[in-house]
């Protein structure tokens, strides 16, 4: 068998197995997925750096299934969410791309992305953040999607870069904390939706994709890094860089 039929039918196999157990208990179950962008192994459960400290993933892991063997389709964020989402390898796809939305046609895709077959079979779907890298949203898979918002004080990222650190005037290059307010920062504010979606009173079953964009690049160090002051001293605390 074709790898790519193998991850295809894995990843409808992965949906099916959810619906037709769901069925033998009358009810379809409620399911929340989360993306988190280039994390690695960098929590407490997995033990992939020292300085990780992650509590609630630690606990969430306690409950459930750890799969600690896994291996990427890709070795790039795009081509591997793409995978995932649609259950074929961009070799076999074409989806390679990471900012044309060009690519996402009835050429490329000839099967129904996660999303989308939940919707198909009664589901309400909500989504936040970063799922797809660049596909245009559309109804046909999403019922609602979050729209970042701007606080009322927000004027730009502020940042403190002399208690941080800043490569030249390259943005990208920046390890600082941020001024603005927790509520201003991307990430919680995707977080807060789907706390906000988990408390609603709901008439059917949903699946709810929550992305968050951190900790992306914090593998290398050499991409922009940019957190709550609270998060970046609790770091310096721990001593792990020079703060």
């Amino acid at each position: 068998m074709k790898p790519s039929k193998k991850l295809k039918i894995i990843s409808v196999a992965f949906a099916l197995c959810i619906l037709s157990s769901a069925a033998q208990t009358s009810e379809k179950p409620n399911i929340l997925f989360i993306a988190i962008d280039d994390m690695n192994d960098w929590t407490g459960f997995l033990g992939g750096h020292p300085a990780a400290k992650t509590p609630n993933m630690d606990r969430l892991a306690e409950k459930g299934v750890n799969f600690s063997n896994a291996h990427c389709p890709a070795p790039g964020c795009s081509p591997s969410r793409n995978a995932l989402l649609f259950g074929a390898e961009p070799f076999n796809t074409g989806l390679y791309a990471f900012y044309s939305s060009a690519v996402f046609d009835e050429e490329c895709l000839d099967r129904p992305s996660v999303a989308e077959f939940f919707k198909q079979n009664g589901y309400n779907t909500y989504a936040s953040g970063k799922i797809h890298h660049a596909r245009p949203r559309t109804e046909a898979e999403w019922t609602e999607y979050h729209e970042k918002k701007k606080g009322s004080s927000y004027d730009g990222p502020r940042f403190d870069d002399e208690e941080g650190y800043i490569q030249g005037n390259q943005s990208k290059m920046r390890f600082s904390p941020s001024l603005y307010p927790m509520e201003d920062h991307p990430d919680y504010q995707f977080a807060q939706f789907g706390v906000d979606v988990l408390k609603r009173e709901h008439d059917k079953p949903f699946f709810l994709a929550v992305g968050l964009v951190k900790p992306e690049g914090t593998r290398t160090l050499n991409l922009r890094i940019d957190s709550p002051k609270l998060g970046f001293v609790k770091y310096c605390e721990i001593k792990t860089y020079d703060c």
